[in-house]
């Protein structure tokens, strides 16, 4: 589904409403929602997702925030700041908890865990396929083990220079079947579209997903400007 909201800075409630909506549809069961903010820059694309994200973990969510720069892209990037996060802000019994649910290979998205659980078991990848295979499941697993607990809402800022690893997790987060509470939400410059071939082919599978909202913002929407804020995960 593609919204274009009304012209008009006091139309913003209106696409907070939609966002608000989607993060209800995934409280109360094990679906995902991935909403999609784009429109050029400077128009308000993360200060409209950061406050939906406020309001989520006002709401108790656990919110994860991911971004990217141009130019400074490194492998899974996205995930390895969200959950870089929560490791750093997350006790220790709960951390070891999810590693004996779904072993240490999520190390290599956040080496830092190493520094947690200092005893970390070794990966069970003999080769790279069964590396990435091993890392996509454990990261499902890790954010549908948080999602029982509460519901998740993962921001990823600047999709347009995300790297191929992260947005090959993102599709496989999106597509697994292991049930998560879960609501992707992310940003781009469409203007930048051409530029991104792996961000086109992404897009072209989200769409497949019954719960993929694009919400198109416009010159005429534009928003006025509040302070930044990065969502923290919270911890209930």
């Amino acid at each position: 589904m593609t919204v274009r909201p009304s012209a008009g800075v006091r139309r913003r409630d209106t696409e907070l409403a939609l966002i608000a909506d989607a993060a209800k549809r995934i409280y109360g069961s094990d679906g995902r929602e991935v909403l999609l903010v784009s429109g050029e820059a400077g128009l308000g694309k993360t200060t409209l997702v950061a406050e939906a994200a406020r309001s989520a973990y006002d709401a108790g969510a656990c919110v994860l925030f991911g971004h990217c720069e141009e130019d400074l892209a490194t492998p899974y990037q996205l995930f390895a700041e969200a959950l870089g996060h929560y490791v750093a802000h997350t006790e220790e019994e709960q951390l070891r908890e999810l590693v004996e649910a779904h072993g240490s290979e999520w190390m290599r998205l956040v080496p830092a865990l190493a520094s947690r659980i200092p005893d970390l078991p070794p990966s069970k990848a003999t080769d790279s396929d069964s590396e990435r295979y091993l890392l996509f499941a454990a990261a499902v697993g890790l954010l549908g083990s948080i999602s029982q607990q509460q519901p998740v809402v993962l921001v990823l800022d600047d999709l347009q220079w995300a790297d191929n690893a992260s947005l090959l997790l993102l599709r496989h987060l999106v597509a697994a079947e292991h049930p998560v509470r879960l609501l992707v939400l992310g940003t781009f410059r469409d203007s930048e579209l051409a530029q991104s071939p792996g961000l086109r082919e992404t897009l072209g599978l989200l769409r497949r997903h019954r719960g993929f909202t694009r919400l198109e913002l416009e010159a005429s929407t534009r928003t006025a400007c509040s302070p930044s804020w990065r969502p923290r995960p919270a911890m209930h």
